[in-house]
């Protein structure tokens, strides 16, 4: 006598193939985004702040990927100009008692020397691209 057969109908059958399929999906799935992981590198970096973390992800941004759009260059584009300027005041800071052999190298460092370090940057024409 065979009980087991005959409570099973043809529903329970199309509802268990559709199962199968359903996690075989799924499993292709997982298996395809274990291999992705895989092939992920990952890289924690740690420092202080100010030390050049997010500098480092930018460089990969940008020799990896397709870099930056018109907004961000010329958002970097400042940074830049702010860099410049703030080691420039620095240097002049650090070599304010050294004789200097042109005049118009001492209206520049004056020039820099005015600049506050906290505003925002505008260069004049001469400075300018």
């Amino acid at each position: 006598m065979r009980l087991m057969g005959c409570v099973s109908g043809a529903g329970a059958d199309a509802e268990g193939r559709e199962a199968r399929k359903v996690n075989k999906q799924i499993e292709e799935q997982l298996a395809k985004d274990k291999q992705v992981m895989r092939a992920t590198h990952r890289l924690l970096l740690l420092g202080a702040g100010e030390s050049g973390k997010s500098t480092i992800v930018k460089q990969m941004r940008i020799l990896h990927i397709n870099g930056f759009n018109e907004a961000e260059k010329m958002e970097k584009i400042k940074d830049i100009r702010r860099n410049i300027r703030d080691s420039m005041q620095v240097r002049e800071q650090l070599t304010r008692p050294l004789q200097r052999g042109c005049p118009s190298q001492f209206t520049g460092a004056q020039h820099l020397s005015a600049c506050n370090l906290c505003c925002i940057v505008i260069f004049p024409q001469r400075f300018a691209p």
